[in-house]
């Protein structure tokens, strides 16, 4: 699992388990699980949870800029991995 925190008004990142919240701030969860799939194969499930605060600032940047470059940059990953695992589907 990844996590991330960014305090927007300063522009670095903080630990949310360990520093007060920001007032504005982005703060993201990435995890990956494997489970088990018939005829002895696996599935990639990927998950991913994210929250802005003040939504007001936030939420256009997530539907803008945020949410396409996540597709784009886990589609290519699983390609990627997809190829190394020489499985092309």
């Amino acid at each position: 699992m990844l996590r991330s925190g960014l305090d927007l008004s300063r522009g670095r990142s903080f630990d949310p388990l360990a520093e007060p919240l920001p007032q504005a701030r982005l703060d993201g969860i990435w995890a990956f699980h494997l489970r088990p799939a018939p005829f002895g194969e696996s599935r990639l499930v990927v998950r991913t949870r994210g929250r802005g605060r003040p939504r007001w600032l936030t939420r256009p940047f997530d539907l803008t800029l945020g949410e396409p470059a996540h597709f784009i940059m886990q589609t290519r990953q699983f390609h990627n991995l997809r190829t190394r695992v020489g499985r092309e589907t």
